[in-house]
């Protein structure tokens, strides 16, 4: 019993020295949420502070592929419900989902002009970034089949079936 005492006692000690040297490492606006403030440099090096080094600058266009793994099992009712490829968040097993297509659409927009005319990633991104980081991005234009669900077999299928595919 006394061991247990000994050892509960240690750790807590521990625990408290380990949170004292935690603390005092933070960066003093670590939780603080104002816009105004600006990276400061220490020892020459920007800090890290609320981002700013890391936060996305620029412009990436990314490409979203859609794949059916044809081995999988149809989805099973749920809750003594079928399966209903209509509702809000399911699509149909062998097309695009519908709130993917078109240039700006419910996922992302394909050019800097159309964002903020859906909420989506790209305008998600822009305004997380205050205005510094466009994602836009293409969704290929058809469903790839796989009998593996791997990105490798969607882009081997991509090569022989679209072999102009930029």
């Amino acid at each position: 019993m006394k061991r247990l005492i000994l050892l509960s006692a240690l750790l807590i000690i521990m625990l408290n020295v380990f949170a004292q040297s935690f603390y005092q490492q933070m960066p003093s606006d670590f939780c603080n949420n104002s816009s105004n403030s600006t990276p400061t440099i220490i020892n020459g090096v920007t800090n890290s502070t609320n981002g700013w080094v890391h936060t996305p600058k620029g412009h990436l266009h990314i490409l979203v592929i859609f794949i059916s793994d044809l081995n999988q099992e149809p989805l099973p009712a749920w809750g003594g419900l079928p399966y209903l490829p209509s509702a809000i968040g399911h699509w149909s097993p062998s097309l695009i989902p519908n709130w993917a297509m078109a240039s700006s659409n419910s996922l992302l927009d394909e050019t800097p002009a159309t964002i903020g005319n859906n909420k989506n990633l790209s305008l998600f991104y822009r305004e997380m970034s205050r205005g510094q980081f466009t994602l836009t991005g293409d969704v290929f234009p058809e469903l790839i089949p796989t009998t593996t669900g791997l990105t490798l077999d969607a882009i081997n299928y991509i090569n022989a079936n679209y072999p102009n595919f930029n």
